[in-house]
């Protein structure tokens, strides 16, 4: 594995990017959509557009608004983290987005009113069709950090996320971090002989509140060659920093309907893998078959919270027994937190380029201008061959 080229595709002007997806968006391998919109403040975006390419991503078009912000009484509606699917079998690209009302006085409550937005993409007309809005009969229902992806059974599975209530419907708080608790799900897609998707979800995984404070949350997600799913999960030990700070592990035996107990990720030295609390993704190489996973490791100090992640690399996965091959680790890019303590080299998006099966991954160096202003940052893309 190697980092072929970093390119500049946008520098910083007022507020930083913030990548939505990267996709193509049908079956001859020349529709691409990249989705990026800006950031306002921490977990709060605006104004996504497209951009498309009509020649694999040689040329693209000028930026398409799609998604803004809208007033509402008391707050403003907001259009927040994007994911995509193209369903190469139905030809058709879907898009899942989590929405709320961000109030102008936010609470506790006001703050998990999550929804997943579910939209289709008409090629033809070059637009966008919204099919659903569902929580899934779940008290709030977010995604972040998602990559889906679909079964060898015709599944689609969508990572996703929710926030547990307590019985008078107040959102459960860590006693440790004093942040909400998080429960991943997968939101699973079936289609019907007329081709129409309907969606319900699995069982939720929760973190051990003595391992792990903010539960279990950004699942990402891969089927492994004996058909299991194996889930990746972010954890977090803010609040509890003498305790290590892991990614979390489990597997699915039914297609994503249950999960296991999540456990530490491990290394094939049988060391667990160092890691702040961020997201990461799990992938299949289309063209080699070899399963890797891209994320932050804890290389220069411990994990504490969500940091540190100013490393992003990539490794190769083994699968039986399921680890990172630590010996394999790629590094995307690196920054010295000493001289810029707020440098963030997360929040990616990617697609893998046709042919050849290089890694196109979007990313802003959040905190890499100004060390005490996360948010001025320039806006790059990655090339990685595997």
């Amino acid at each position: 594995m190697k980092c072929i080229s970093k390119e500049l595709v946008r520098s910083f002007h007022e507020r930083p990017v913030f990548a939505g997806f990267a996709t193509y968006a049908g079956n001859d391998n020349s529709l691409l959509i990249h989705r990026y919109g800006f950031v306002d403040a921490s977990d709060t975006y605006d104004d996504f557009s497209d951009c498309i390419s009509r020649d694999n991503g040689k040329t693209w078009s000028e930026p398409i608004l799609r998604q803004h912000s809208v007033p509402v009484e008391g707050g403003r509606l907001r259009w927040v983290e994007n994911a995509a699917f193209y369903d190469e079998d139905a030809d058709e690209l879907l898009s899942f987005t989590g929405k709320r009302v961000f109030r102008d006085e936010e609470t506790l409550a006001s703050r998990i009113a999550w929804v997943v937005e579910i939209c289709r993409y008409h090629p033809d007309t070059n637009s966008w069709e919204v099919l659903e809005e569902t929580k899934l009969d779940l008290p709030n229902l977010m995604i972040s950090f998602c990559h889906p992806m679909k079964t060898s059974r015709g599944a689609l599975l969508v990572p996703a996320q929710f926030k547990p209530v307590n019985p008078d419907g107040s959102p459960r708080i860590d006693p440790h971090s004093g942040n909400f608790q998080g429960e991943a799900i997968v939101m699973i897609g079936v289609r019907d002989a007329t081709g129409k998707l309907t969606w319900r979800a699995s069982r939720p995984i929760a973190g051990d509140p003595a391992r792990v404070t903010r539960g279990m949350v950004e699942p990402t997600i891969a089927e492994l060659t004996d058909g299991r799913i194996a889930m990746i999960c972010r954890g977090s030990n803010a609040g509890m920093e003498d305790a290590p700070g892991y990614k979390w592990l489990c597997f699915s035996d039914d297609g994503g309907e249950t999960f296991s107990t999540p456990e530490p990720l491990l290394c094939t030295d049988g060391q667990p893998f160092a890691s702040g609390s961020n997201g990461g993704a799990l992938f299949r190489s289309e063209t080699n078959g070899r399963l890797f996973w891209i994320g932050n490791p804890a290389l220069d100090e411990p994990p504490a919270g969500n940091n540190p992640r100013n490393v992003l690399a990539i490794f190769e996965v083994n699968e039986t027994p399921f680890a990172l091959k630590r010996e394999t680790m790629c590094i995307i890019d690196r920054g010295d937190r000493k001289e810029k303590p707020r440098l963030q080299y997360s929040n990616f998006r990617f697609y893998q380029e046709r042919p050849g099966g290089n890694v196109i991954l979007y990313m802003s160096d959040f905190g890499s201008i100004d060390k005490d202003n996360w948010k001025q940052a320039d806006y790059y893309r990655y090339r990685i061959a595997l």
